[in-house]
């Protein structure tokens, strides 16, 4: 299942996308509809379907800029843009949607922007990561991995089905990962979509682990969270 994050100040408009979607796809999407108020939910989200600018407690939000913050960390978050004709250079130049819509929406380009959006997150979910153990080869979906740990001479990587030990080094390992890994320790490697908490010196994984920051990485921590947010 793949999760679709729905923000617009229009909440009709939200939940009639979202009515779309399940018609369309039945159980394939989870569909959370939000407003500006609950920006930080566009971190869960595999699909973002947004406005372009939406109101917040703070002010109005520019989606453009929240979106590349999100892909710079979250490479495999795939976004559709909903708004003028007049924004649509911009979006297209900075932000990379997987497709643009006018309003009204028409239902056979919403299809078609659904079936890009899908082809796009079915390409960057199955990403894996390969390593040997003596003589058998394992491939990992990396959206699977919780973090990896360097032990001696050898990587420990944690997912969310169990660990493995494999030979290897971290500086190695850290070359073949995307956006969403950081290194936050000379030993740990944690994947960012599966960080809960964030205290002084450790974070803590959504399956109760808890993984020191190094003390000069933790400033570099904390903004690439506030960037999710």
């Amino acid at each position: 299942m793949y999760r679709c994050v729905i923000l617009n100040d229009d909440k009709q408009l939200s939940a009639d996308i979202s009515e779309l979607i399940s018609g369309l796809y039945g159980d394939v999407f989870e569909c959370v509809c939000c407003d500006g108020d609950n920006i930080s939910l566009i971190r869960s989200g595999n699909l973002i379907i947004t406005g372009i600018k939406l109101r917040g407690i703070n002010g109005n939000i520019n989606m453009i800029d929240a979106v590349c913050n999100l892909k710079r960390s979250r490479p495999g978050a795939e976004v559709i843009f909903i708004g003028n004709k007049e924004d649509l250079s911009e979006v297209i130049f900075k932000a990379d949607p997987v497709y643009y819509l006018s309003s009204p929406i028409d239902s056979d380009e919403f299809r078609a922007a659904m079936e890009r959006a899908i082809d796009r997150i079915g390409e960057s979910s199955f990403g894996k990561f390969s390593f040997n153990i003596k003589n058998d080869l394992f491939f990992i979906p990396l959206g699977s991995i919780l973090y990896f740990e360097s032990v001696k001479r050898q990587m420990k990587v944690c997912t969310l089905h169990g660990c493995y030990m494999f030979y290897s080094r971290i500086v190695d390992v850290e070359k073949r990962l995307d956006g969403r890994f950081f290194k936050c320790h000379q030993s740990f490697i944690v994947n960012m979509d599966h960080v809960v908490h964030l205290s002084a010196n450790t974070i803590e994984t959504n399956c109760g682990k808890r993984i020191p920051v190094s003390q000069n990485r933790c400033r570099e921590i904390r903004e690439r969270i506030s960037e999710l947010i």
